[in-house]
């Protein structure tokens, strides 16, 4: 990020000549692999403690100068504070459920101007950011106050999924599509940390990005802002960007992806198609045995072992080297084709192989015959589904 900074931006004194420079949230728990630089030069990142202290003094900052009640005590504020900043992933419900009931017995709403409303919609936003968040600390030495310089940090984390999720907002609609598109969706608990925020997803090798939303809803919930980026074809980087109007925004992303078509896509779209046709044709073989089969054809035929190559190389396609878990659960649906296509040609084989009773014969030609149905049917689908794009209905309102 780019920032100029006052002398405003500078929360709190740090070691000499030098500030500290809130940069965004990060979520509680054990934080690995984060970097933060200036300029070429690492930054030091203030630790738990430090977190928590300034935390809780911006907390009594903010609810400052807000008329209270006869019954407010400072002890019951400093109680509730100290619970918000040190609130655990577990507690975190209930630690907000105890700052909104002491906001009910502590503050005098009905005394609240215009200025003061807003300004606790925003303490509202903030401390239940807090629960589960601490505030990303940085030093910076205060020579960089009042000019422009550039601070870049990283964050390698995993980004959990759904196969079926609903947005925050009733003014947002799915429309859904068929196939198997994973959605992401996570918040960002720091939206209106700056006047711009950019977000960019880099996918595994093997999977693609087909749609990628950028939403800013405000604290009821509705639908203020939206920035929607329809990729071309097999590209594993999106970007997008929106400008948060007032600091009570909330942030929320959401990327629809699936297998690229390289690969395993068009390899078990052609095994599929080739194992159908070769079904159908054993029909035409089966029902015109005289006009097909040289009269010394022997079955079962010695050279039936020749046919189980095709579900040894099918198989071992999908015996590779382990991949990234979402290349696995995307990858599951055209797998499943796969091992299909495998099952009825093994079945074929054994059937070329082996003497066996005519009735075995038959039920078992049956069940190819009803399981290639079914197999076609299900890549249809899945194929389908992937050519079709989401689309979205949404109704933005202004602010």
């Amino acid at each position: 990020m780019d920032i100029t900074m006052p002398e405003a931006y500078a929360i709190a004194a740090a070691s000499r000549n030098r500030i500290i420079v809130p940069l965004g949230m990060m979520r509680k728990g054990a934080i690995q692999r984060l970097d933060a630089k200036q300029d070429s030069t690492g930054l030091a990142v203030l630790g738990k403690r430090e977190n928590s202290a300034l935390a809780f003094k911006l907390l009594q900052a903010a609810v400052k100068d807000f008329p209270r009640k006869s019954s407010a005590t400072a002890e019951d504020e400093a109680r509730v504070f100290q619970s918000i900043v040190a609130a655990e992933p577990g507690s975190a419900h209930a630690v907000h459920e105890a700052y909104k009931a002491w906001k009910e017995r502590s503050l005098d709403t009905d005394s609240l101007t215009a200025r003061d409303k807003r300004r606790l919609i925003v303490l509202d936003v903030f401390a239940s950011r807090l629960v589960g968040h601490y505030i990303f600390l940085v030093e910076i030495d205060s020579k960089y106050v009042g000019t422009r310089t550039t601070l870049k940090y990283s964050l390698d984390q995993e980004i959990k999924y759904s196969l079926d999720q609903e947005t925050s907002s009733s003014d947002i609609k799915e429309v859904p599509s068929w196939g198997t598109q994973i959605r992401f969706h996570f918040k960002l608990p720091d939206f209106g940390f700056a006047e711009s925020q950019h977000m960019e997803l880099e996918l595994p090798s093997g999977l693609c990005i087909k749609q990628f939303l950028f939403l800013a809803f405000d604290h009821k919930q509705v639908l203020r802002q939206a920035d929607r980026r329809t990729l071309p074809p097999d590209r594993r980087v999106a970007h997008a960007f929106l400008n948060p109007e007032r600091s009570d925004f909330e942030g929320e992303v959401w990327a629809h992806t699936m297998p690229s078509k390289e690969g395993l896509y068009r390899f078990a779209k052609w095994a599929a198609i080739i194992s159908s046709i070769l079904v159908v044709a054993t029909i035409i073989a089966r029902c015109f045995d005289r006009e097909v089969l040289r009269p010394e054809a022997i079955i079962p035929s010695p050279a039936a072992s020749i046919i189980l190559i095709a579900p040894a190389l099918m198989l071992s396609w999908m015996s590779r080297k382990p991949e990234h878990p979402l290349v696995t659960v995307l990858l599951a649906p055209l797998r499943r084709i796969v091992l299909a296509c495998a099952a009825v040609l093994v079945m074929m084989a054994v059937l070329a192989a082996v003497p066996v009773a005519p009735l075995v014969w038959h039920v078992i030609w049956i069940c190819i015959y009803i399981g290639t149905g079914l197999m076609a049917v299900y890549a249809w689908s899945i194929f389908r589904g992937y050519k079709t794009t989401p689309r979205y209905s949404m109704t933005m309102k202004p602010t």
